[in-house]
């Protein structure tokens, strides 16, 4: 793993021969693992760094009927309505986020079964935007 400084953007690695040294160097990264938690000791200050699942996270969406927000952003347009049918790639909503537009595909072929946003909506990561049959 590594971290970069913000202010000087100089890049240390955190090694794990690194993270069992009992007295580093000053100036000297330190880290220590606690289960899914590892704790990093740095210039005085302490990280916490933890892996997390998105939230509302839903399994894949070919393997399910949802169509979800692959990010945070805001519904700019809603291509299709309830009942059409489409082809598989064929482009279904378009989000917004960081300025950038950002195409939500159909991930086969199928009927859109039901759409659960509006235009300008602002979703979150794997919310549910509509299903497909």
């Amino acid at each position: 793993m590594r971290l970069r400084e913000t202010v000087t953007g100089a890049v240390r690695d955190l090694s794990e021969a690194g993270a069992h040294r009992s007295s580093p160097p000053a100036g000297a990264l330190r880290a220590v693992r606690d289960g899914a938690v590892v704790w990093v000791f740095a210039g005085g200050e302490t990280y916490r760094l933890e892996r997390v699942a998105a939230r509302g996270a839903a399994e894949p969406a070919d393997l399910s009927h949802d169509l979800v927000s692959p990010m945070p952003g805001r519904v700019r347009a809603v291509l299709v309505v309830e009942g059409e049918t489409v082809a598989k790639g064929a482009t279904l909503f378009l989000l917004e986020a960081m300025k950038m537009e950002h195409p939500v595909r159909a991930p086969r072929e199928g009927v859109v079964r039901s759409l659960r946003v509006a235009e300008g909506a602002m979703v979150s990561a794997g919310e549910r935007l509509g299903e497909m049959e």
